[in-house]
Formats: C-alpha cells, structure tokens, sequence
C-alpha cells in the first residue's frame, strides 16, 4: 500500500500518490477552519462533484460543504472523536477505494468504520463519491 500510486489520464497524464491523496480527503472532515475546509474541497472535487451516503446526497461544492461541515460539527466538535484513514487504500485507474475509523480525539476504540469509493476526473479531483 505504501507509496501506491494513480496515473489519471486526460489530456495529461497526472500522477497522485494514493495515500496522500486519502490523507488530505480524510483531513477535510477533521478540519475545523471553514476557509480552509472550502479550500481543500475545491482541491479535491470537480464543481459539480457528488457525494453519497446512505439517505444522503451532495452536488457541488455549496452542499458538499455542508454535508462535511454538518459531519464535523457532530462528531468532531460536538462528539470529540476524530477520523483516520483505517488499512485499506488501494487504486486502479480512476477509482480509489480505501476505509476509514472514527475513534475518540483522546484516543481508545474504534467507534465507527466505512469504506469509501471514489471516482476521479481525468485531473485527479473526485467527480463521484460513494460512503459506506
């Protein structure tokens, strides 16, 4: 897994390393600046990208927003946990699947867990987002 990469092709070829990318998408729900929070999701989907989770659906950077915001401020701010980016990360052309735990900001047990499927643009930015 380490050092895995993704060649996505378009009209260049953009090479990203795996696990960093999962690191910055999983920082994104840990972060509590809300400029910083909008910058980073416009590094990391298209304008029009979609997010889905069970009952859940965000198109586009204004309920993407909102979606993640919403998450923070009930598990992070609220709840104290925090999350991490668990075993899996793996690539295979456009895709990226990976998992991820929700543990206590102090540390202790794993309290949550899921799976996350990405699909990105020919420039490395996520165009579909499935969470399990």
């Amino acid at each position: 897994m380490s050092g895995e990469k993704i060649i996505v092709s378009g009209g260049n070829q953009k090479v990203i390393e795996v696990n960093k990318f999962v690191e910055k998408y999983v920082a994104v729900w840990n972060e509590s600046d809300e400029s910083t929070r909008r910058k980073v999701i416009a590094e990391l989907w298209t304008r029009d990208g979609n997010h889905f989770a069970e009952g859940i659906e965000a198109r586009g950077y204004d309920e993407i927003e909102k979606r993640i915001a919403s998450a923070h401020d009930e598990f992070v701010r609220k709840g104290g946990y925090i999350f991490v980016r668990a075993n899996l990360s793996k690539a295979l052309q456009n895709a990226v699947v990976y998992s991820w735990d929700m543990l206590p900001s102090q540390g202790g047990e794993v309290v949550a867990s899921g799976i996350v499927f990405l699909i990105l643009d020919d420039n490395g930015q996520i165009r579909t987002e499935y969470q399990f």
